[in-house]
């Protein structure tokens, strides 16, 4: 399939929020609600184009509640976001139970008939002057289940992957003799050992259908429309969800920017309470990580904006005005150019009906709603700041490795994270170097394996692979020329352990590699349950669930000991320069331990092995789960976002540069010399947040 063309519309950063369309809501009560966002200082709002409203019968169209929403917009000036409903069937096909269920996309009659829908609505509105976007698809997730068409389906799909049906024979247990022929057999008997093939390339089956779909809802889009970006909203993003074949990194090429929805009540369950907000900045990053547009354009799509009263899993994270300020300044300190919250009205019946509004219930505005008009106030009077200025260079890269995630959904027993093994342990690795990263003040961009293969990182990058396991192909080559190039590579775990199939790589290959990289040559890995203590660099911390045996004199490899296990004095963490780079190598499981049970120790044994020149520019000195910063740098200036997250303490920041700067309140007001250097300390009332102009 050829490259997706985008197109690149100029940032404008604004404040909008969903408008919730029900069955029966007249037009005049749309119209209402879009006045309600004009009052409230938005100027953006998402609207889900339901085609069980618009075509509520086969041959009966229904277009006045949208028109409405249209008109009102144009005439007020508030932009539209449409989300396309095609995937969903209406009730009077009775195919599904549930306007949200979807229909089979791999049914060509029913996606032709998608498609036509997607044509009809796109000719109806492309034209609107209120229309802003396109989704193509909302929350594109989709577990496929095993029938005549999908099975059609992943017959082009190993088509594609292995070319002929002996790469296929070369993999698989069962032989086939033409793609045709594929299909699994029933068994006499169940087994707790699964077929690795088979159920990787299900899933990654489940991510090339979806994509593919993606693509050509995009290509539909705009065979009509050449002037409107078109995005997805990925969800959960911090979740396990290749099986249902989202993968935001493969999704942002059938689209021109990615977005995404952020509920700390979905997805954010396994971070523990007081880092919710960091949830939601891990989310925004990988988002911002995984877009393609040329000047960097995300979304937050759909962020959290009111309570979850019976829906939610949890209840630890309905938000008050505090939480909703941190939220929208923490999606725009990551560089998102719209943020849009769930919503201004609530949708009147099934799950979640009356619940996650902006608005009370009165419909009067509530201090989440205030919060955001605030920001949109602030936004506006500095909008050319705010589009001009993008978030600054990441101080250290972070691998998302999708082979380890697919590896760890089916070989595990359960999901509980204080689990080394479980379900979500390479999920849970890359959010615990993440916590790592965010606890020590950095600024994090998120790649997946392919930049590191296309050679796309910085040549003076430091890299950070956490607990990948599985490598894709190319991968270890990929990291290897990462490192000679100048590069800097910490990584944990057995990483390279395993392919792609999960099979143990030629010895002569891929393991040899990375101990020349890493400087020692691996001997065995041991198990326990017991704590593993070990010191280096005047720290102690401690390991989790194995740690890693080295060969005596690693293998005379050339690396060298950092840090040693207290139990034998054997080496726990090796040290190596290679080429123009450096490498470490944490031997035990470093990064999904902190995500299990957050330590100080570690963290500070993680500050002194990272380079010192991470730790350079605007910073703060006194970092910590609740006190962050967030930076947005243009050509002549800065915005400095400040955040205390902490609602029972106050606290101070303590800011410095490494320059002599000016700092100056957003809103206006006497402005502060920064010596270089030296740290200013700023008061930070418990809950606060405080944006500055840095210059």
């Amino acid at each position: 399939m050829a490259e997706f063309k985008r197109i690149t519309v100029p940032r404008k950063v604004e404040i909008g929020c969903q408008i919730y369309v029900n069955k029966y809501d007249t037009p005049e009560r749309i119209r209402y609600w879009v006045r309600k966002i004009k009052e409230a200082n938005l100027s953006i709002m998402r609207v889900f184009l339901f085609r069980d409203i618009i075509n509520p019968s086969e041959n009966e169209w229904y277009w006045e509640p949208f028109d409405a929403l249209f008109d009102e917009g144009e005439r007020l000036g508030v932009k539209v976001c449409a989300v396309l409903w095609a995937v969903n069937p209406p009730g009077w096909m009775n195919i599904t139970q549930s306007f949200n269920d979807f229909g089979d996309l791999d049914d060509p009659v029913f996606w032709e008939d998608s498609l036509q829908m997607v044509r009809k609505v796109v000719e109806r509105y492309h034209n609107s002057p209120a229309l802003d976007s396109w989704i193509g698809w909302k929350e594109a997730e989709r577990v496929i289940g095993r029938h005549p068409n999908s099975l059609r389906s992943f017959r082009e799909f190993l088509k594609e992957t292995y070319g002929t049906v002996e790469n296929f024979n070369r993999i698989y247990f069962n032989s086939i003799a033409s793609f045709e022929e594929y299909g699994l057999k029933d068994s006499y008997c169940q087994h707790e050992f699964k077929p690795y093939a088979d159920t990787l390339d299900w899933n990654r089956f489940a991510v090339w259908n979806l994509c593919g779909k993606l693509r050509e809802l995009s290509d539909t889009i705009r065979s009509i429309d050449q002037v409107h970006p078109i995005h997805v909203n990925g969800h959960g993003l911090a979740s396990n969800k290749l099986w249902g074949g989202q993968s935001l990194f493969q999704e942002a090429k059938a689209v021109d920017f990615t977005g995404l929805s952020s509920h700390t009540f979905y997805g954010g369950e396994r971070f523990p309470h007081d880092r919710f907000h960091q949830h939601d900045a891990y989310n925004v990053d990988l988002a911002r990580s995984a877009s393609l547009a040329e000047n960097g354009m995300f979304w937050v799509t759909e962020g959290t904006g009111g309570p979850a009263v019976m829906s939610s899993t949890s209840t630890h994270w309905s938000l008050d005005g505090d939480d909703m300020r941190h939220l929208v300044w923490e999606d725009l300190g990551s560089g998102a150019t719209k943020c849009l919250y769930w919503q201004i009205s609530t949708r009147n019946s099934g799950h979640e009906a009356g619940e996650q509004s902006l608005c009370a219930l009165d419909e009067t505005p509530t201090p989440r709603l205030n919060a955001l008009t605030e920001a949109a106030g602030l936004i506006r009077q500095n909008q050319d700041l705010f589009d001009r200025a993008a978030c600054r260079r990441p101080d250290v890269w972070l691998l998302v490795s999708e082979r380890t995630w697919e590896l760890c959904q089916f070989e595990a027993r359960d999901n509980d994270k204080r689990n080394p093994r479980n379900t979500s342990y390479g999920p849970d690795a890359t959010a615990g170097a993440y916590m790592m990263l965010a606890d020590l003040g950095l600024n994090v961009q998120l790649c997946d394996e392919e930049r590191v293969i296309r050679d796309k990182l910085p040549q003076d990058a430091v890299l950070i692979a956490p607990t990948a396991v599985a490598a894709e192909d190319g991968l270890i080559d990929g990291l290897e020329r990462f490192v000679l190039g100048g590069g800097t590579l910490i990584a944990d775990h057995l990483i390279g352990f395993k392919d792609k199939y999960g099979r143990i790589p030629e010895p002569a290959k891929a393991r040899h590699i990375l101990d020349r990289m890493f400087g020692a040559r691996l001997h065995d890995v041991f198990s326990t349950h017991d704590a593993l203590p070990f010191q280096g660099n005047g720290h102690h911390p401690t390991g989790w669930f194995f740690r890693l045996l080295f060969q005596e004199d690693l293998g005379g490899l050339g690396g060298r000991a950092v840090a040693r296990w207290d139990e034998d004095g054997s080496p726990a963490v090796i040290a190596n320069d290679y080429g123009q780079g450096h490498t470490v190598r944490i031997g035990t499981c470093f990064f999904q331990h902190y995500f299990a049970e957050p330590c100080g120790t570690n963290l500070g044994y993680l500050k002194s092995i990272l380079p010192e020149r991470v730790f350079a520019g605007t910073k703060l000195l006194n970092p910590s789960t609740q006190l962050r910063l967030r930076e947005l740098v243009a050509a002549d200036k800065s915005i400095v976002i400040l955040l205390n997250t902490d609602k029972k303490h106050d606290t101070v920041a303590l800011l410095k540069t490494d320059a002599d700067k000016t700092l100056t309140p957003l809103a206006g007001g006497d402005s502060l010399p920064v010596k270089a250097g030296e740290p200013l300390g700023i008061p930070m009332a418990r809950g606060q947040v405080r944006q500055y102009i840095l210059e």
